[in-house]
């Protein structure tokens, strides 16, 4: 099995918040990483040192470009970042819209009401500025468009549908989170299949990895994890099975 080496790149431009970063996801005690004693779990990785377009040939190639055909059944929907604290309704909505998912039954972290996930929104709060280009969480949504929705009181004139919380932390980063409402992940008669938004969505996400300086691998969780259904999609989306180590090999 391929080892790939996890790298901090920790400089003296970064700060508190960079180090809160890394220290959450490099450390001894962690699942993922080697760390000379090696890991209780291998990751599901997609390797960065090629292209977005050379990635779609290969999905074309190996799997007929399944992926790429879901990804523009939702077309009509619109990707981009957000803050949020401007979503907060909505995240609710979908975390709470299917009581199972291709890990199992949602865990109760993701059942808090709307209040005890920070409150209705008193202000439209935009994308924040990302202050350390290699270590940062920010979130990616796919968004419906619906003139005068809003968020409480506050006029957004779209809904979120899905959702990925992306960390990056030095030259690798990983869904933390990734999650579609569960009224858009399937056509009602079920004529088409899936719809496609986390495709989409998943697709847009990588272009922004593929374009970041110094970023090697794109992980999303450990390899072994989930239904037959979600190892199929990990498998479809190219992503491989690798270890991650820490440090100097022995």
């Amino acid at each position: 099995m391929d080892r790939i080496e996890i790298k901090s790149l920790l400089t003296d431009k970064c700060n508190k918040s960079c180090n809160s970063i890394i220290n959450r996801f490099i450390k001894p005690d962690s699942n993922y990483i080697d760390y000379g004693k090696g890991s209780r779990w291998t990751g599901a990785i997609i390797s960065l040192c090629n292209t977005y377009q050379n990635y779609c040939i290969e999905q074309k190639e190996r799997y007929n470009g399944n992926i790429l055909r879901a990804a523009r059944k939702a077309d009509k929907y619109f990707c981009n970042t957000f803050d949020r604290r401007t979503f907060i309704p909505d995240l609710h909505e979908i975390n709470t819209s299917k009581e199972f998912r291709q890990r199992g039954k949602m865990k109760i972290g993701y059942l808090k009401s709307i209040e005890k996930m920070g409150g209705f929104p008193e202000y439209y709060y935009h994308t924040p500025v990302i202050d350390c280009i290699y270590h940062f969480n920010q979130f990616f949504g796919i968004f419906e468009k619906i003139e005068g929705y809003k968020q409480g009181n506050i006029t957004t004139n779209m809904k979120l549908i899905g959702y990925i919380k992306l960390c990056r932390v030095g030259n690798i980063a990983f869904y933390s989170q990734i999650l579609g409402h569960g009224d858009y992940l399937y056509n009602n008669d079920n004529s088409d299949g899936q719809k496609g938004i986390i495709k989409r969505l998943h697709l847009y996400v990588l272009n922004f990895c593929y374009n970041l300086q110094e970023l090697e691998f794109l992980m999303y969780t450990f390899w072994s994890s989930g239904t037959p259904g979600l190892q199929k999609w990990k498998r479809q989306c190219l992503f491989t099975e690798k270890q991650l180590y820490y440090g100097k090999e022995s």
